[in-house]
């Protein structure tokens, strides 16, 4: 209870206001992958998947990505493949995963050198293909940007 015997303890407790109308448009003004110049199309057609394969040469680079589907969902995986004299070794560092109509943004730390595969899989869809928005880069150890992949 408040000194003053308020039972909703007003004097110390901030309760819930209305939210100011100046931040109602923030989801909105998204920007869409869509239409942004440096962003690179990719249509996947039904029971198809689509591979985006970089190679990374400095370990403890990081791996910047972000995409958007412009309609309906698509599965989506990052692949790492080591190739060594005696064997090649393939690992799924992110396990395929559905998307639906929104954006993914993502900032993977690639320990070791290799190549690295974003997987865009539709082969669950028998009708409809799809169209993936995406943007790749790779920067250095020091954070600083190696190259671009698009």
């Amino acid at each position: 209870m408040d000194p003053d015997g308020n039972s909703r303890c007003e004097t110390f407790i901030n309760w819930g206001q209305p939210v100011p109308r100046r931040y109602y448009n923030a989801q909105n003004e998204r920007r869409k992958l869509s239409i942004v110049w440096d962003a690179e199309k990719l249509t996947v057609l039904p029971f198809s998947k689509e591979e985006i394969t970089l190679e990374v040469k400095e370990e403890n680079s990081y791996l910047e990505f972000e995409f958007e589907t412009k309609s309906r969902d698509i599965d989506f995986s990052l692949i790492f493949r080591e190739e060594s004299v005696d064997y090649f070794e393939s690992v799924e560092l992110i396990p395929k995963q559905r998307i639906s109509d929104e954006s993914e943004k993502g900032y993977f730390k690639c320990e070791k050198a290799g190549k690295y595969t974003f997987v865009f899989d539709n082969s669950f869809s028998w009708l409809h293909s799809k169209e993936v928005y995406y943007r790749v880069c790779i920067k250095g150890s020091k954070n600083e940007e190696m190259y671009l992949q698009i």
